[in-house]
């Protein structure tokens, strides 16, 4: 994810929170999580929001993305497994 997609991230965690991080610490969260997709990312974000009544460390970010993440490719994997594909073989659904 780019800078901007981490800001915006952080702007609703900023949000539900009421805790900023000085520049540093920016610098820092967004070295340890910039490998995030940004969509996982917000996804994440906004998941923690809804669950945690504290502002989450690095490692609960972590943490959570990868289970958004797994959530997103299993939902893929949904949705080819219930796709009707025998209209490229009938040329209906």
């Amino acid at each position: 994810m780019d800078k901007l997609d981490f800001a915006e991230g952080m702007k609703i965690l900023y949000s539900c929170y009421h805790k900023d991080l000085n520049n540093d610490d920016f610098i820092i969260w967004y070295e340890m999580l910039k490998d995030i997709k940004p969509d996982v990312f917000k996804k994440t974000i906004i998941e923690i929001c809804k669950e945690k009544g504290f502002m989450p460390t690095v490692h609960d970010i972590l943490d959570k993305s990868k289970n958004v993440n797994n959530s997103y490719y299993l939902s893929i994997i949904d949705k080819m497994y219930n796709f009707p594909w025998s209209i490229f073989v009938h040329g209906t659904a």
